[in-house]
């Protein structure tokens, strides 16, 4: 196998992994919310991230931002 084709089929790979790793951070973002009723800080602080990055991961992901 050329390397040319194979840093292509690696490439792919990485594309198809980060949009499946983005899915899993979406759902887990959404049951995190859920699970504390809505609780923006009681989510981030399950979830490992600072309310800010919460809230522009929500921004990212097109979930409801409103209070």
């Amino acid at each position: 196998i050329l390397s040319k084709y194979l840093n292509r089929k690696i490439e792919t790979v990485k594309k198809e992994e980060s949009v499946n790793l983005r899915e899993l951070e979406k759902k887990a973002i959404i049951a995190a919310l859920e699970r504390n009723g809505g609780k923006r800080s009681a989510a981030a602080k399950e979830l490992g991230f600072s309310e800010r990055t919460l809230y522009r991961k929500m921004i990212e992901y097109d979930l409801n931002t409103k209070r």
